[in-house]
């Protein structure tokens, strides 16, 4: 049988899965993540989740492929809308964009709760997220970067403090990353410094947030 490979984005985020828990992937798409979770014996089970019916369809394909029925179950859900509190332990919102990612968690009644572990992979905007996540009572705890088809991403795992701050417009961008020590850290920074550079041309608060992002650079 095929084993199942998981991309660099993808293994970023199964790398924050605490061992033995129940997981939410959502927006899973082909349901790689949670299968891949379940066939390593790291998770117990999984709730695969997506909005539209399409891609539970290729989801349904690899819990079948491997046999997984009775470890995932595939639910369409709008973000965690269909999603019971004492269902999972650790959610993972990967592959969608940071302002849509904040929206999904911020929609959650029961999500600011320090039981539970948010692995959040952003594609664009996670200054954006981060800002959010912060103005609601969220804490970044650990960031990982990596290159995916030569592209770098990040992911964040996340956990509710209750402590609600105002994070700098520096802090948004650089977050936890070490471009000076880490080289998929300063490839993703490289890329924030593009897009806060570009901004910067026509707006001269992003002229002070670009001085200051250089100098840790």
């Amino acid at each position: 049988m095929q084993k199942i490979k998981l991309t660099p984005r993808l293994q970023m985020c199964a790398d924050f899965v605490r061992q033995n828990t129940a997981v939410a992937d959502i927006g899973t798409d082909h349901c790689f993540l949670p299968a891949w979770l379940v066939l390593q014996k790291h998770i117990t089970r999984a709730i695969a989740a997506d909005i539209n019916p399409q891609p539970l369809k290729s989801a349904a394909q690899t819990v079948a492929q491997f046999g997984l029925q009775t470890q995932i179950e595939l639910r369409q859900s709008n973000g965690l809308e269909s999603i019971a509190p004492t269902e999972v332990d650790d959610i993972v919102i990967a592959g969608m964009g940071g302002e849509l990612i904040f929206e999904i968690l911020n929609a959650c009644p029961w999500a600011k709760d320090d039981r539970y572990n948010f692995i959040l992979q952003p594609m664009s905007k996670s200054e954006v997220l981060v800002r959010g996540l912060y103005r609601e009572g969220y804490e970044i705890t650990a960031q990982k970067t990596c290159i995916d088809r030569k592209k770098p991403y990040t992911a964040f795992l996340v956990k509710y403090s209750g402590n609600v701050q105002e994070p700098s417009p520096e802090f948004c961008y650089k977050t936890l990353l070490n471009p000076k020590a880490n080289p998929t850290d300063k490839a993703f920074f490289e890329q924030m410094l593009r897009y806060v550079a570009n901004k910067a041309k026509g707006s001269k608060e992003y002229v002070g947030i670009l001085g200051k992002l250089r100098k840790d650079f």
